[in-house]
């Protein structure tokens, strides 16, 4: 099925996250975080809380899964996917900005499911 026809009724997934940038002596840096349920490396971004826009969630979910207090700068294209659930699979939309770390230190997040370093 094409994406974005009139027989697609699925409800989409709406999400928003950052790419980190930091550059320091030894040169640019990507903030990523590794995700044990997935097995993988992702960027930090996460679904929309009710009520939340895009650009809050971004900066929320940067805080949440990595202790680093962001704003936001520049808007990234936006990224469209299908994910499998329980039910099958929906379409996933995800909201991007280049993210700046606020200050030169993160706050200790404790590993948890979601993301462990």
């Amino acid at each position: 099925m094409a994406h974005g026809t009139s027989s697609d009724t699925r409800k989409s997934i709406i999400a928003a996250g950052a790419v980190v940038l930091r550059t320091d002596d030894d040169g640019p840096k990507v903030l990523v975080v590794h995700r044990p349920h997935h097995e993988d490396w992702s960027l930090p971004k996460g679904k929309l809380e009710p009520g939340e826009s895009p650009d809050v969630a971004a900066v929320r979910e940067v805080l949440e899964e990595t202790g680093v207090a962001i704003h936001l700068g520049l808007p990234l294209p936006d990224v469209h996917y299908e994910v499998t659930t329980k039910k099958g699979t929906r379409p996933k939309t995800v909201h991007w900005w280049i993210g700046i770390p606020t200050d030169d230190d993160a706050t200790e997040r404790t590993p948890d499911g979601e993301v462990d370093d």
